[in-house]
């Protein structure tokens, strides 16, 4: 049977459902619930270099919803003669037989519910949702992925291709100006986002758009030392048969430790380097079913405690170092002279990249001085923090966001080929 012959079926079902909707809509057996939602109106809005400003006021108005009249439509439908005529058909088709009578239904059940929202639904949307039905169930891939709510990061460009599919944009006022159930289990608890990261991939399974959206979020947090994270992110796919979509919360109530700043200058290292490491990014950076304890990993995880984990900054610090520990160590460990063979090698290596390599060595014998002092139980007291603050420009987080660069020094992605 041909596309179209199959595309015919699937018009007469849409015809039929048509009918028994606005026939139970003229006996009145089917109507609107209302649900509460708090409408947010953005009162002030404000964008810079050192993030988003925003004022906001929220009213609770009702909005219609058709969840209840739908299931009352699905049973009356499947008893019409173009739903039966499907469903057999489906059945019929050896790749999907077993399957056949799950996806009439719910094919059913998303065609009664676009239809009781849209009153004046197009015919070309109508035939755009048969066209991937019927593509899905020939098993190619669907066009899938995610918007994700972002801290930790600023933008000067409007918006940013960094690669195909992936577009990292400024928020705009429009973002803020939603409705949120009353009874949402994912209230606004953390901070407004900063940017905002759309991924667009073909994809089967909402696993693949998770790992995608985790591998963005790592080469952004190793772009710049910045604690990048999501707050939310709104799944959707062209999907009919496979669960998709939803708005996901991170359960963070912190906001970000670190913020960077993408300048205009920065957009195409930005794209060279995302380009350079999605494809030998290790795949336990960002797929939670691969678990590997090697220096690289182990560095990357301090790396990462040290940007994201709140505390006391010798904690911090000492989790940067254990980073550039693990990756300027022997993996079997060195025990003698730690901060003098840690300083030389930095120092040699970040020479070659512009770093002073004097400047270097100071600024790991600080780091040190306080990794010691923290892994002996102990912190740093009034006066020795004082004398950190002057030193580093009147604040010792300069000290960190130090090591954090040496971190990333570019050397650092030779070992990744």
């Amino acid at each position: 049977m041909t596309d179209e012959e199959i595309r015919i079926k699937f018009m007469a079902l849409v015809k039929s459902v048509k009918e028994i909707i606005e026939s139970e809509k003229a006996r009145g057996t089917i109507q609107p619930e209302y649900e509460i939602v708090t409408r947010w109106k953005v009162t002030e809005f404000n964008y810079d270099d050192t993030g988003v400003h925003v004022g906001k006021s929220g009213e609770q108005i009702q909005v219609p919803f058709w969840h209840l009249a739908s299931i009352k439509i699905v049973p009356i439908a499947k008893e019409s003669s173009d739903y039966i005529s499907l469903s057999n058909f489906l059945q019929s088709m050896p790749e999907i037989k077993e399957r056949g009578s799950d996806y009439a239904n719910q094919f059913l059940s998303r065609l009664i519910f676009k239809i009781l929202t849209n009153e004046k639904i197009a015919d070309e949307e109508i035939n755009e949702f048969i066209n991937l039905f019927i593509s899905e169930l020939k098993g190619k891939p669907m066009k899938s992925g995610t918007i994700a709510q972002l801290i930790g990061i600023i933008l000067q460009p409007d918006e940013i291709e960094i690669s195909h599919g992936i577009i990292l944009r400024k928020p705009k006022k429009e973002d803020f100006e939603i409705d949120i159930s009353v009874y949402s289990f994912t209230p606004q608890i953390h901070s407004d986002p900063t940017a905002f990261l759309k991924i667009s991939i073909l994809a089967k399974t909402p696993r693949e758009v998770d790992e995608e959206l985790t591998k963005a979020i790592t080469i952004l947090r190793l772009f710049k030392p910045g604690s990048v994270k999501w707050t939310t992110h709104r799944m959707y796919s062209e999907s009919i048969t496979r669960f998709f979509g939803g708005t996901h919360g991170s359960g963070d109530i912190l906001s970000a430790l670190e913020n960077y700043l993408i300048k205009d200058e920065d957009v195409n290292k930005l794209k060279k380097i995302y380009d350079r490491i999605s494809p030998i990014l290790p795949p336990n950076f960002y797929r939670w079913d691969i678990k590997r304890e090697d220096h690289i990993s182990i560095a990357y995880d301090r790396y990462s405690d040290a940007l994201l984990q709140s505390g006391i900054i010798e904690r911090r610090i000492t989790n940067a170092i254990m980073g550039l520990e693990a990756l300027y160590f022997k993996p079997s460990g060195e025990q003698q002279e730690l901060i003098y063979r840690l300083s030389m090698r930095v120092a040699k290596v970040l020479g070659n990249f512009s770093f002073d390599p004097i400047q270097v060595r100071g600024v790991l014998k600080d780091a040190y001085t306080i990794r010691s002092i923290f892994s002996h139980g102990g912190h740093l007291g009034y006066n020795q923090k004082k004398k950190f603050n002057e030193k580093y420009k009147g604040d010792i987080k300069n000290l960190l966001n130090s090591i954090l660069d040496f971190w990333l020094c570019p050397h650092n992605w030779l070992i990744f080929k």
